[in-house]
């Protein structure tokens, strides 16, 4: 597949932002890749036969290149008050979920918590909402989040400053209130060690 009319929007630390439209239709949960990367795509929005799709690229973009279309739509809203745990692709499908149906998720939401093993693909800075489930001086959040007025939390493997030093799994076990109820966009093995520490099933998009 291919992207035609790719306007640049901004330049960003992290890469570009642009706006782009397609024949296919792109849902949270499905990821475009090319030959070099996987696109974050921020939003998507479906104008009679065409979809026009906000994302962010290390890389130039221009029409002529080849995309692949990849990933199940994310099946499932929500309705109680939840923490939301991601990790890897599972950040990316998170960011369009929650930004495409923000209007409808931002009264559930209580926090997002992302993991990287090594860093991220943006740049992390202090967020402006408190959170006292988490550890004190887990501060770092993930800015868009904050922008769309999502709690955010990261957590790494390697030392950031900010975010919480080791796994999604040691951070809940480390947490002063544990998720009472939560949704994943994660690696089945870790939902399994997840749902043991907190001895609860979980709703989960697998990104396996």
């Amino acid at each position: 597949m291919n992207l035609n009319n790719i306007v640049l929007v901004e330049t960003i630390p992290e890469g570009n932002i642009y706006r782009a439209e397609c024949a296919e239709n792109i849902a949270p949960g499905q990821l475009l890749q090319s030959e070099d990367q996987i696109l974050s795509i921020i939003k998507s929005e479906r104008f009679g036969d065409t979809t026009q799709v906000i994302l962010q690229s290390t890389t130039q973009l221009n029409s002529d290149q080849e995309f692949s279309l990849f990933g199940s739509p994310v099946g499932w809203t929500v309705g109680t008050n939840v923490t939301v745990l991601c990790e890897g692709l599972g950040n990316l499908v998170a960011v369009h979920w929650l930004n495409q149906y923000r209007k409808q998720l931002k009264p559930y939401i209580n926090a997002v918590v992302m993991y990287e093993p090594e860093t991220f693909s943006f740049k992390p800075t202090p967020s402006q909402y408190m959170t006292p489930e988490f550890p004190s001086n887990m501060i770092a959040s993930m800015p868009l989040l904050d922008d769309l007025g999502f709690s955010s939390r990261l957590a790494c493997e390697q030392f950031r400053p900010g975010c919480f030093e080791g796994s999604l799994v040691e951070l809940i076990e480390e947490m002063p209130q544990k998720p009472e109820q939560w949704i994943g966009f994660l690696h089945a093995n870790t939902v399994n060690e997840i749902s043991e520490v907190l001895g609860k099933p979980v709703e989960t998009y697998l990104i396996d």
